[in-house]
This record gives structure tokens, sequence and C-alpha cells, in this order.
């Protein structure tokens, strides 16, 4: 690695020898000496100046703020940004300047800087913030939820916060202070639905929705909460249906699959290589029982799903990136909603963790939509078992889900602590998951459209409840 923005000399064994520069380094200019062949080596290197030190670059920046830095005394010849990070980008000589637009997360980009004969790629690793942020704990009391907000910038903000907007909305003025934090806003149960609620931050305007200016939006779950939906619609996807939740694993994933040797998932969709005869046993009779003679089941939040009991019909549409199913399914919605309910179940493995596995998209009829993101392990839980969280190597980062153990018919989750006891074990029989998406209840519903984004993995919807 360089010592100096240039070489005087470079000798081996008292005498001189080229040298060149390596192009493709990263992080720090780097020369290759060829040194030849010697019993012994006395590698002797004058250097000459100073190596250019980065100056403005911060550690964290707001979307839609600039970034100014410079490298004083060397050139910017490229900028790489793979991540489509920056807009505006205006190079000249030494400095560079850009506007940040992307959303809230962490990364990089590469600028190759040019000083005297070394030229090198200097990665610029930096997280990106939104000017408010919202924070919540994951686990939130019985009938309610609490956060704060944060202030990213050195201005004071005055805002509303506003709790799912709508007929039963719950609304308060907020005013942080530059860098600072909010007091703890805590929302009363009576004013929250099972699962997602729908935060909004919005500017002094916010009471004249045509002048105001969104800082935040953010949904907060908790289904710790009483029953209390009052008027629900369980969508029939009888006809919708293409398997059993039972088949999962007892087809043949044969297509597509690479054409060389690899460490692919074994053929029935579980597994890996060294488990290549791994299955699961899915038995879903105590769901059908569960649903009885109305074919219906209802959780203890008040969330109803339609179901069929009897053992002969399919329960399930699946969609995944295998030739068993189509790559996505889509079911059609009419009326107005404001939240939907969503009982699923499918797979997923450690190879798509961290990673978006599908998505669940409901549109509108101006063409406008909802989605969720069916991430492993956030949103999108795998069938056969429950994640295992112990806080430092295993986090979900999200609240834990409601699951319906198929061949029980036992409802667990965090209402009342029963979901604990199965922290990252296989589960007999096989689990549904309950997940929900806040609606535009404004906006007139067009359709459902479930689809499989990863390789590999296999989602599936089993039932629909749109709250009126």
């Amino acid at each position: 690695k360089a010592n100096g923005s240039n070489i005087q000399s470079v000798t081996v064994n008292g005498k001189k020898v080229s040298w060149k520069n390596l192009d493709d380094a990263v992080g720090s200019p780097v020369i290759e000496i060829a040194a030849g062949l010697h019993n012994k080596y006395l590698i002797k290197i004058i250097w000459l100046g100073n190596k250019t030190n980065m100056a403005g670059f911060e550690k964290f920046y707001l979307k839609g703020r600039k970034a100014d830095l410079q490298f004083p005394g060397a050139v910017i010849q490229k900028v790489a940004d793979a991540q489509r990070v920056l807009r505006q980008i205006q190079i000249k000589s030494g400095r560079l300047t850009a506007i940040v637009n992307t959303a809230k997360g962490n990364y990089t980009v590469f600028v190759q800087i040019k000083q005297n004969d070394f030229s090198w790629w200097q990665p610029l690793s930096f997280g990106v913030k939104d000017e408010v942020e919202i924070t919540s704990p994951l686990k939130l009391l019985r009938n309610s939820i609490a956060f704060n907000l944060r202030n990213n910038t050195s201005s004071i903000i005055n805002g509303v916060i506003v709790v799912n907007p709508g007929n039963n909305y719950y609304a308060a003025e907020v005013s942080i202070s530059p860098y600072s934090v909010s007091k703890k806003i805590i929302v009363p149960g009576d004013k929250l639905l099972p699962g997602s609620n729908k935060i909004i931050y919005s500017g002094e305007d916010s009471w004249n929705p045509e002048f105001a200016v969104t800082f935040i939006r953010k949904n907060i779950i908790n289904w710790n909460v009483d029953a209390k939906i009052l008027e629900s619609e369980p969508i029939d996807l009888s006809k919708f249906f293409n398997d059993k939740v039972t088949n999962i694993f007892k087809n043949q994933y044969l297509s597509p699959r690479p054409k060389t040797a690899t460490l692919q998932l074994p053929i029935q969709g579980i597994g890996d290589w060294t488990h290549p005869l791994k299955t699961a046993e899915i038995d879903d009779k105590g769901l059908r029982k569960l649903a009885g003679e109305s074919n219906r089941i209802v959780l203890p939040q008040g969330i109803p799903f339609s179901t069929p009991s009897d053992t002969v019909k399919q329960n399930i549409l699946f969609t995944s990136q295998w030739d068993n199913y189509p790559k996505e399914a889509t079911v059609a919605l009419t009326g107005k909603s404001s939240h939907a309910y969503l009982l699923m179940a499918g797979s997923t493995n450690p190879m798509q963790s961290r990673l978006v596995n599908g998505a669940v998209i409901i549109s509108y009829t101006d063409n406008t939509a909802d989605t969720l993101l069916l991430k492993n392990p956030e949103t999108w839980w795998p069938v056969e078992q429950d994640y295992m969280e112990d806080g430092f190597a295993f986090t979900i980062d999200a609240a834990r889900p409601v699951r319906i153990h198929l061949k029980t018919g036992k409802i667990i989750s965090e209402y009342d602590n029963s979901i604990v006891a199965y922290n990252g074990k296989m589960i007999d029989g096989g689990a549904a998951t309950v997940l929900d998406m806040p609606l535009n209840a404004t906006k007139t519903l067009k359709e459902l459209k479930l689809q499989t984004i990863a390789n590999d993995v296999i989602i599936g919807l089993m039932a629909v409840t749109l709250v009126r």
C-alpha cells in the first residue's frame, strides 16, 4: 500500500527496479514491484508527499440532501454507484457534489481517485436517514402502542401525528427540537386494530391535507389487541385455490434448475445438501376441524377467515418460481376496505434470509396500489417451523405474527404469549401465518396479486378478510 502521493525510487538489494500501480485497488493506492528472483530481498521504497485525505464526508445523510466531499491534491476520475444512491452528480477536479436520492438504509458508492502516478477506488460507505424517524419497541403492551419521533435535522419540526386515518383515528400535535427525540406518544386500544397500525407524521398544515408535507409513514404492529373488528368480509377464494397445503413437500420441484453440479435445494423443496432426504409432514386436520360446518375460523383478536373444512377440497393458492405453480396469481376484489388480513403458508430457507421472497399487492381502480413485501424473517415464515430469536446472532427485527397450528387448530400469538414456547422449534403438522395490510379506505379495490419473487420458495394464500 502506498505511503505517500508519489515514489522517488524503488530498489531491490540496492538495484533500481520497476513498479506499477494497481488500478483496481480499493481503499488505498497499491503498487506492484517487479522484484526478480533472488536468495534474499532488501526492498527499499522512497515515498514522496502525503496521501490525500478525504474532506467533507459524513457517516449519515438525509434523503434529498446534498453531499459535498473533496480529495485535496487529487482528481476524481469516475463514480461507480451500483445502488443508484446519488443523482445530479457533479465532478470538478478533486471535488464531488451530489444529491442523496434513496430510501433509509446503508449504502456504498465507489469513487476512482488519481493522485500523481497512483489511482485507486475509494469506497464511501454511509447511512441514509429520514428527516424524522419513528422508533418503537417490537413487543408492545396489551391494547396500546407507544413510540417516539426523532428529528434528524438542525431545525425544529412542528407537525401532527395521525394513527389509523379514517373514522376512528387518533391525532396529536407534536413538536420536536433539532437533533432530539419527542416525548413518548401512547395510543390507546380503542384507536387500534389488531396487527398493523398506520402512523403518519405530517407538517404544520396536516389539518389541511392539500398543503400537508408528510415527514414519515410507518406501520407499528401489535397483535396484542382485544377483539374489535366490527364489520368484515371473508373473501371466498375457493375458485382460486390450486392445491392443498398438505402437498407442499410432497411434490417434486424439478425445474427450473441449474445444469451443473450445485448445492441446490432437494427436489421435495425442503432440506439442504447435507440433508437431501429431509421433509416435513404438513397435516391440516386441526384447521379443517376448527373451520367446522360454517367453513370459518375466528382469531381471539376477532378476525374471521373463510377456509374449507372438507378434506377433499383444495385450501390454498400457491405461487412459485418452480414450474409446478404460476409465478403470480390474481384475485379480483370489489368495494372499499381499510384493512386486509391474510392467512398464508409456504416455504423459505436460509438462502432466502434477509431478502424479499414474495409480495402481496392490492391495487385500486385508479391504478395505485399498496404492497406487503414478504421478507424472511420479518414477514415471511416457513410452514414447518418457527424462527429462533435469541437477541444476538438470530433476530427477527419485527413483531412475531399470529400462527395457526394446522394439525391441532391451536392459535398462538403475543396475545396470550403462547408463541414463546415454540421459539426456534419445528411444528408438528406445520403452521399458517397471519399477516395484514392497512389499505386506503377512500379508494375502490380492484384486485389482489400474489407473487413469488425469490427462487426455491413457495408462497401460498389460504384466506383473505377485508375490514369494511
